[in-house]
């Protein structure tokens, strides 16, 4: 008498790792920035299917979802990248300013006390760096 239920070929009713196909399954999610179960929670695919996505064994529907995901995640990630970039540029250019608005206000105390003692001036006046001056240098 036959077997009854699912038939398996192979890849069915088991993960592909490494281990069993040669294909590293998490490492691949891992460096698209995402994990197995998060794209399977997003996606609503197994986490079965999405193990074998990666050795190309799932079905052209699967892979148009797991790859729509994967290019969300990519997109999503580059942008807030990008967006923290642009904070830390905004940082730099508080701090740049900030920084030349004390060093006016300490000069001008400074140039009261040479005047009142009658001491000549030993270093030049330092010049205001702009921002875009501190980013190229890095």
């Amino acid at each position: 008498m036959a077997k009854r239920g699912r038939k398996t070929n192979g890849f069915r009713d088991e993960y592909l790792s490494y281990k069993n196909c040669g294909v590293d399954t998490a490492q691949f999610y891992y460096d698209m920035g995402t994990t197995i179960n998060q794209v399977s929670t997003k996606t609503g695919v197994c986490r079965e299917a999405i193990t074998r996505f990666v050795a190309n064994h799932t079905a052209a529907s699967t892979n148009e979802k797991i790859v729509s995901y994967l290019e969300e995640c990519i997109i999503s990630d580059y942008r807030d990248t990008i967006q923290e970039c642009r904070k830390q540029i905004d940082d730099i250019k508080k701090q740049t300013n900030d920084a030349w608005e004390i060093y006016l206000k300490r000069e001008e105390m400074l140039e009261e006390r040479r005047k009142k003692h009658h001491i000549n001036r030993l270093y030049p006046m330092e010049r205001q760096i702009r921002e875009e001056e501190i980013l190229e240098k890095k």
